[in-house]
């Protein structure tokens, strides 16, 4: 309720159709307009359930899990970060809201970038926790592990034919890929995706030093009870 105290009130689950992509969320009630939560690659909106409920806000709160995480279903769609995006877009259309604030962590930081970026909905705050999509001065320089796997695939594309060569690739990845890569499963294309994405030019949001945005380390916030610093 809007004039709930925070932290008395717990998120409930809700579930409901996104055009034909069902999609489960966790929201606590409040005033409107909203506060979207959007979760990490791996994570759902689970991850949000101490926040949600510790948050010293009386605006409500949703956190949805997007399709193919926590009890979204993936569906048919190959997700792209401007697909997942159009839903979180559509699904504040459907709720009847015109402007809403946004808090993304990680993966769903980039998101956040992209659907704050386009037309449709008024981002009034964005709050990025180790969001990915957003490049930092300085932080540009590619690991020793990157140049190794990329030099290792180089050379068996160029060395064995077609099928070997896509096999011997696969097995690098297994072995040199990220933890995120080798959990991928049926969203492995999207994980590819949102990396390629992310170092197209002119696809990241630059922080800048000075006459940019404000930037803030995030506190960890506790998923077990107790009270807000």
């Amino acid at each position: 309720m809007p004039n709930a105290w925070p932290g008395s009130v717990a998120p409930t689950r809700h579930s409901a159709a996104v055009g034909e992509q069902p999609v489960s969320w966790l929201e606590r009630e409040g005033a409107d307009p909203p506060v979207l939560l959007l979760h990490g690659w791996g994570a759902s909106a689970s991850t949000f359930t101490g926040l949600m409920r510790l948050c010293r806000t009386r605006r409500r709160i949703l956190a949805p899990d997007l399709p193919g995480f926590g009890q979204s279903p993936q569906g048919e769609t190959l997700w792209t970060t401007s697909g997942y995006a159009d839903l979180v877009r559509e699904m504040v259309r459907l709720r009847g809201w015109s402007q809403i604030s946004l808090v993304g962590h990680s993966y769903g930081g980039s998101v956040s970038i992209r659907l704050a970026g386009e037309p449709g909905v008024t981002v009034d705050r964005l709050v990025l926790c180790d969001a990915s999509g957003v490049r930092f001065p300085n932080r540009g320089v590619v690991g020793a592990r990157v140049r190794v796997f990329r030099a290792l695939r180089a050379s068996a594309e160029a060395v064995l034919p077609g099928r070997a060569a896509e096999s011997a690739v696969e097995w690098l990845r297994q072995r040199m890929g990220s933890a995120d890569y080798r959990a991928a499963g049926a969203l492995r294309p999207t994980l590819v995706h949102a990396v390629q994405e992310g170092r197209r030019p002119g696809s990241r949001y630059r922080l800048s030093s000075s006459g940019g945005p404000e930037t803030r380390s995030c506190p960890s916030i506790p998923t077990g009870s107790g009270s807000a610093s």
